[in-house]
């Protein structure tokens, strides 16, 4: 009779185990695989980049006299050649976007706006949109020129 309980237990241990490694290595695949829709966190609006060519500041307004604005995001979850493109708004009209292939499947992305003459931009509502295939990856992010 005990030789039946060691080998119940035996087995009991041995298909928890089974059990433990196929949900490690399914969780990890899961993570590490590619996805449909990429994941971007990150974001940073700024209108100076500093001297290690990363982006300054998380404010929403800035003031007038503003002749460049950047935004700053890290990606992942990509599948290699997938494409994004970054839309700049102003006052409810597409002013200007940035078309991006992602070569990685993770990564920083930094798109510029400035108006083809150098000028200051004008003040007003601008929104920025990160788009894949036609689906919105991010929420609009909205900031000001005041």
């Amino acid at each position: 009779m005990s030789f039946k309980r060691y080998t119940f237990f035996a087995v009991t241990i041995i298909c928890a185990f089974a059990l433990l490694v196929i949900s490690v290595t399914l969780v990890y695949h899961y993570i590490k695989k590619p996805s449909d829709t990429i994941i971007i966190h990150n974001i940073v609006i700024s209108d100076e980049i500093d001297k290690q060519s990363r982006l300054t500041g998380t404010i929403s307004r800035f003031s007038y006299g503003t002749r460049q604005i950047f935004v700053f995001f890290d990606f992942e979850k990509a599948q290699i050649g997938t494409n994004i493109y970054v839309y700049w708004y102003y006052g409810g009209r597409e002013v200007h976007s940035d078309p991006y292939t992602l070569n990685e499947p993770s990564g920083s992305i930094a798109s510029m706006f400035l108006k083809d003459d150098g000028s200051m931009l004008p003040r007003g509502v601008y929104t920025i949109k990160v788009m894949q295939d036609d689906r919105a990856v991010i929420p609009e992010y909205v900031f000001n020129i005041f």
